[in-house]
């Protein structure tokens, strides 16, 4: 993980950004019956949501968390619908 102090190997600083980066799907991709990767289950309920089917999305999973942390994401959950400015929503 890249420090957020310091200095780069150049000696200047280090570039950090917080900002949010968000990933936004359809709700046609939320009930796609299109299988993922040779799984049993769409590429939205694989990696994000654990959909009728249940079980643990691969980015709620231990290593799925794991790679968010060493990438410095602080994950966060929202479902934000249709209407613009919910709250924890980028603007529609």
């Amino acid at each position: 993980m890249l420090s957020q102090a310091g200095n780069a190997h150049d000696g200047n600083p280090n570039y950090a950004l917080t900002r949010g980066l968000y990933v936004i799907f359809r709700d046609a991709d939320i009930n796609s019956a299109s299988h993922f990767n040779g799984s049993t289950k769409n590429w939205v309920n694989t990696l994000f949501l654990a959909g009728a089917s249940g079980g643990t999305p691969y980015f709620a999973s231990a290593a799925g968390q794991t790679l968010l942390y060493y990438a410095g994401v602080t994950p966060d959950y929202g479902d934000c619908g249709t209407a613009a400015g919910a709250a924890g929503c980028p603007p529609l």
